[in-house]
């Protein structure tokens, strides 16, 4: 949008057009953005199987962009909406780091969610 809004009309940015007209053709590719693209998916049917065994009603929506109503100008686009008849309703977003594609992750079930997640205590 800021190099839309500042570009010369006169003279407009071919890449700038291209970009605009044409989005794919200026998509970044990576081995991390492939790697988090691939993986993305079976995270997620991971989470939920795992939460669906957790949680009472547990249920998972797809997500896109999701304007704030207060501020329209503000929105987000989270991987998918999720609730439980337990803790309510809340957001899912999915990492996929690369840097971290070898680790072995075990997530001990009596820690706090936010040490789990976060690894904060």
């Amino acid at each position: 949008m800021y190099a839309a809004c500042h570009s010369s009309p006169a003279q407009p940015s071919e890449s700038l057009i291209k970009s605009i007209c044409n989005p794919e053709s200026t998509e970044f590719v990576s081995a991390a953005t492939n790697w988090e693209c691939s993986h993305e998916k079976d995270a997620r049917e991971i989470y939920c199987e795992t939460l669906r065994t957790m949680h009472e009603n547990f249920a998972v929506d797809d997500a896109g962009f999701t304007i704030y109503p207060e501020y329209p100008l503000f929105g987000a686009s989270p991987d998918a909406f999720v609730s439980c008849d337990c803790c309510g309703q809340g957001v899912l977003e999915i990492k996929c780091p690369y840097c971290i594609r070898s680790s072995t992750v075990i997530l001990d079930p009596s820690l706090a969610w936010k040490t789990l997640i976060m690894g904060k205590n």
